[in-house]
C-alpha cells in the first residue's frame, strides 16, 4: 500500500490585484474568475510564474484573456496549494493533474481546441464549468 500525503489545503487565497502580497512559494495554483476555474498550473516560484502569464501575453491565451479584464482583477482569484517540500516536482505534478481532471479548466493548453481561441467576456457566463468557491 502506497503512503499518501493528506489532501492539500489552500495556503493562500488572493486576487490578482494583490499578487505583490504573495510570498515566493512553490506548489500548485488555481486561477478562477467568478467561481469558474480558468487555469491550473504548477511552479517553483508561483508569483514569478503568474507574472509570466502577463509579460508573455502575446504568446499566451490565458494572459491575453486576463488582460481584457484589467478593470476586474479583484474578481480574478488565485488560490495556492503550497508543496509540502520546496520544489517537490512529483507532488506538484500529481496535484496539478488531479485538479485539471476535476475542474477541466478552460485555459490549460491541452484542453484548448486552438491556442488562438479567446472567449469574449460577454460569452463567459454562458459556459458550463464546475462551480469553484
Amino acid at each position: 500500500m502506497k503512503n499518501k500525503l493528506p489532501p492539500p489545503a489552500i495556503k493562500y487565497r488572493i486576487t490578482l490585484a494583490e499578487l505583490d502580497q504573495l510570498p515566493d512559494v512553490s506548489g500548485v495554483y488555481i486561477l478562477a474568475y467568478m467561481g469558474k476555474v480558468l487555469y491550473v498550473g504548477k511552479a517553483k516560484h508561483i508569483p514569478d510564474r503568474i507574472r509570466c502569464h502577463f509579460t508573455n501575453a502575446h504568446k499566451e491565451v490565458l494572459g491575453s484573456w486576463i488582460r481584457t479584464y484589467d478593470n476586474d482583477w479583484h474578481n480574478i482569484r488565485l488560490d495556492v496549494l503550497e508543496a509540502p517540500f520546496v520544489g517537490d516536482e512529483m507532488w506538484m505534478t500529481s496535484a496539478e493533474n488531479a485538479l485539471v481532471k476535476i475542474f477541466n479548466p478552460l485555459f490549460n493548453t491541452h484542453l484548448l481546441p486552438e491556442k488562438t481561441t479567446l472567449i469574449a467576456p460577454e460569452k463567459f457566463n454562458q459556459l458550463n464549468f464546475l462551480e469553484y468557491n
